[in-house]
């Protein structure tokens, strides 16, 4: 599943009709102050899907980018236990420098640079394995790119 947010614009238009407005909302918030905000809303401990790799009926994967970069934030903030029914809290610590470097190499996202930064305004520090993690996956993503069949992750 792909994200779709760039198409909102185009989407909500399509859905309108003469009887029935949609309207987008939002747009000057940034993402890490929406969740901010939504971490203290009890209805979304239950519902907060950002999944791009289950469908909305499924629970989150808590791997992809997106889940890596909401369960980044909301521990930055301290409130990702919260959140412990639509995540996989219980193995977020074992895998924090693997979802760092996941954000450190898609770092020219601006949720990705502007999550990061966050994460450090906060007193964390980003670790060395982390940063290793980023360089593996650029690594990877680049001989993927050049058709090199590389590595496989069981050797």
């Amino acid at each position: 599943m792909r994200n779709i947010a760039s198409a909102d614009l185009l989407l909500i238009q399509s859905l309108s009709t003469e009887t029935l407005s949609f309207f987008s909302g939002g747009g000057g918030i940034l993402r890490g102050d929406k969740l901010e905000a939504l971490s203290d809303w009890p209805p979304a401990y239950d519902a907060l899907h950002t999944c791009l790799n289950n469908p909305l009926w499924e629970p989150n994967c808590s791997d992809c980018y997106k889940d890596a970069l909401t369960m980044v934030e909301l521990y930055a903030l301290g409130k990702l236990e919260r959140f412990s029914r639509v995540f996989a809290v219980d193995c977020f610590e074992k895998t924090l420098d693997q979802k760092l470097g996941v954000l450190l190499f898609s770092k020219h996202s601006l949720l990705c640079a502007d999550a990061l930064k966050r994460y450090e305004d906060r007193g964390f520090v980003i670790s060395g394995r982390a940063r290793a993690y980023a360089a593996y996956f650029a690594r990877r993503a680049a001989m993927k790119m050049s058709g090199e069949e590389g590595e496989t992750d069981e050797t």
